[in-house]
């Protein structure tokens, strides 16, 4: 069998740049579908996530505690999460295993952990991280002024 290059159409990829609001598995219909990939049938099966991630440059394991609430803020270069196992509250939206969301530089978002979760987070290079005083868990009820 002939090796085969699969061909991705880069004009249908979100180039995180430019993108000026939220976007996600959710919102995204059929992402899955958006970029035929060589399968093997019944044994492998791939999914492209429609982002171009040229400008990412740091991958993170993050795992975030049951309870922990990060408030309003945002970052000066766009974030990308993949959720590996539980869920979150983002914006009033919830996110579980296998969903993804890219936010823009700039926007505005909140997080809420009921049960917590683990995402992988790609970052520019930046690996932003909210101050101390932007997250409220059970063991801190009030954000501490520095």
């Amino acid at each position: 069998m002939k090796d085969r290059v699969d061909k991705i159409n880069w004009k249908m990829m979100y180039d995180p740049k430019k993108v000026t609001e939220i976007i996600s598995s959710k919102s995204i219909t059929n992402w899955a579908k958006l970029h035929p990939l060589t399968v093997i049938p019944n044994r492998i099966d791939k999914s492209l996530i429609p982002i171009d991630f040229k400008m990412f440059r740091l991958l993170s394991v993050t795992s975030v505690a049951p309870g922990v609430k990060v408030v309003p803020h945002s970052h000066d270069e766009p974030v990308f999460r993949f959720f590996l196992k539980g869920s979150v509250l983002l914006n009033g939206v919830k996110y579980e295993e296998g969903d993804w969301i890219l936010i823009p530089e700039g926007v505005e978002y909140e997080l809420t952990t009921e049960d917590g979760y683990t995402a992988l987070v790609d970052y520019g290079v930046q690996c932003g991280a909210p101050h101390n005083g932007d997250v409220l868990s059970p063991l801190r009820s009030k954000p501490e002024h520095d």
